[in-house]
């Protein structure tokens, strides 16, 4: 399930999956940054962050991102997050 939070007018999107949390976020060049972190190691992993041009290099990448784009316009309006 992907969970919406608003921070100082930014739009992130998170998630947990097999064990690992996700954050999404459109930064404002329009491009996707995706910060993840593998629970099991504890809270003292800091994780990675990976950059990808537009959701559906996104999509392609990321198994468990598959479908995100179109989430993302279904609960933005049509075509708003893709980007």
């Amino acid at each position: 399930m992907l969970t919406k939070t608003i921070q100082n007018g930014n739009t992130y999107y998170s998630m947990t999956h097999r064990g690992v949390a996700y954050m999404l976020r459109c930064k404002r060049d329009g491009s996707w940054e995706l910060s993840s972190r593998r629970l099991s190691l504890g809270r003292g992993n800091v994780g990675s962050v990976k950059f990808y041009d537009t959701l559906d290099e996104l999509e392609r990448s990321m198994k468990a991102f598959r479908g995100v784009a179109k989430l993302l316009a279904d609960t933005e309006g049509a075509g708003a997050s893709r980007h």
